[in-house]
């Protein structure tokens, strides 16, 4: 496989990557197992790096996906762990600050499902609602306290952009880990 389709996969713009992608789909529809097997390690590989920026991750991920697709489709032999694999990697993904990264990560998982069964889902399900959880709870401070008074005086002196923003932070990732859930 040529390095140029990963170097576009992993690119920071959006139409390289989609062209990175289309070189993937096509390398995987004439690639021999042994060449699977490199291309699955050198996925992974990007997605387990913690110095990987987030487009490379992403792009990642879009390798990944068509490479279960093709997987389930082609009736290739992989790795026999490589579902728990990805799988691991996703997961991680879900709690990302960019939102591309974590909805690209419950896509990865959704197919991984489609593809793998209900095992999968059972692996990941407790972490999705951990997840879940966590990003509906919300510090409640006991009314009249200092910390509250302060906080209050500081929201008055906010814009209204910034208390909304200050508002929904606790949520943020709420939506993406709700779509993934939906897509598993």
């Amino acid at each position: 496989m040529s390095a140029d389709a990963l170097k576009l996969l992993c690119s920071g713009t959006k139409l390289e990557r989609d062209r990175g992608l289309q070189e993937i789909q096509r390398y995987l529809s004439c690639a021999k197992s042994a060449d699977i097997r490199s291309l699955e390690a050198t996925l992974l590989g990007i997605l387990e790096d913690p110095t990987s920026p987030w487009e490379s991750k992403l792009g990642g991920l879009l390798g990944i996906k068509a490479l279960v697709v093709h997987l389930r489709s082609a009736q290739h032999l992989c790795d026999k762990d490589l579902p728990e694999k990805i799988a691991r990697a996703s997961l991680e993904l879900l709690s990302h600050p960019e939102v591309r990264l974590r909805l690209e990560a419950g896509q990865v998982l959704g197919v991984l499902c489609a593809n793998e069964g209900v095992k999968i889902y059972e692996k990941c399900c407790s972490r999705l609602f951990e997840l879940i959880e966590s990003s509906l709870e919300r510090e409640i401070s006991e009314a009249g306290s200092p910390v509250q008074d302060v906080h209050r005086e500081e929201e008055q002196e906010m814009s209204s952009a910034a208390r909304i923003l200050l508002n929904t932070a606790g949520w943020r990732h709420l939506e993406t880990n709700i779509k993934c859930l939906v897509c598993t």
